[in-house]
């Protein structure tokens, strides 16, 4: 219930409390006046304070229903509210995580070569990517094998688990959680896989130009074909490039 909605709910309580209590005030003394028929006459009917009572009586029981209704609703739109709040604080903590792991797992990315000279961050990530990339025949033991592979697969599907749960929250500053998890995919993950424009499809092909199988696995393909249609490319772009 928005706050437009939360007005209208009390303006309405406030009308209905103002009428019942008019109801209530005037009641006694319109009906016990003498009046053009005797089926409307109460003016000589038992006891003024009986008359009053048993005049008004159904009156107050009504307006203390509808009193009791819209407290009622009132009391579960409140705990809508706060269950609402709840779950974005949730979603707020657990993408603060995602980012935060996605992050700190780039930047501890390394791989070392037979030079014992090491590189870390993104531009291992690339220089990873080229090796794989430029191979063929990655079977899914070969990845098991090695960990440095696994862990960059671990990678995607970190970011690949921050932008659903972004997707699926309701909290207000979705741009600023979105620009994060682009940026480090878009400019630390992506630029070795569509380096010059290579291969449309990231799963393993023959490259007319080098005479040789290029491609990565299909697991890491289709997170990385995932990733690209969620972060990288616009509605419309894929029919018209």
């Amino acid at each position: 219930m928005n706050k437009n909605e939360r007005n209208k709910l009390s303006c309405k309580g406030i009308i209905y409390l103002i009428v019942g209590s008019l109801c209530i005030l005037i009641a006694p003394t319109i009906l016990t006046l003498p009046a053009c028929a005797s089926i409307f006459d109460f003016s000589e009917s038992g006891q003024i304070g009986d008359t009053i009572g048993g005049i008004t009586a159904p009156i107050v029981s009504i307006l203390g229903s509808i009193l009791v209704f819209w407290a009622l609703k009132a009391q579960i739109d409140a705990n809508n509210i706060v269950q609402s709040q709840i779950k974005e604080q949730w979603d707020r903590e657990n993408l603060n995580l995602l980012c935060d792991r996605l992050i700190k797992s780039i930047d501890g990315f390394s791989i070392e070569y037979e030079d014992n000279s090491k590189k870390t961050g993104s531009e291992a990530i690339y220089d990873m990517l080229h090796e794989l990339y430029c191979a063929s025949g990655h079977s899914k033991d070969d990845i098991d094998a090695n960990p440095t592979t696994a862990e960059l697969i671990s990678i995607l599907e970190i970011c690949k688990a921050a932008k659903t749960t972004l997707d699926n929250s309701k909290i207000t500053d979705k741009s600023a959680f979105e620009l994060v998890i682009i940026h480090q995919f878009k400019y630390r993950i992506y630029p070795r896989v569509k380096k010059e424009g290579e291969a449309k499809s990231f799963t393993e092909h023959y490259c007319e130009e080098h005479q040789a199988y290029h491609g990565l696995c299909d697991e890491m393909a289709f997170l990385f074909e995932e990733l690209e249609e969620k972060l990288i490319i616009k509605k419309g772009e894929a029919e018209n490039p």
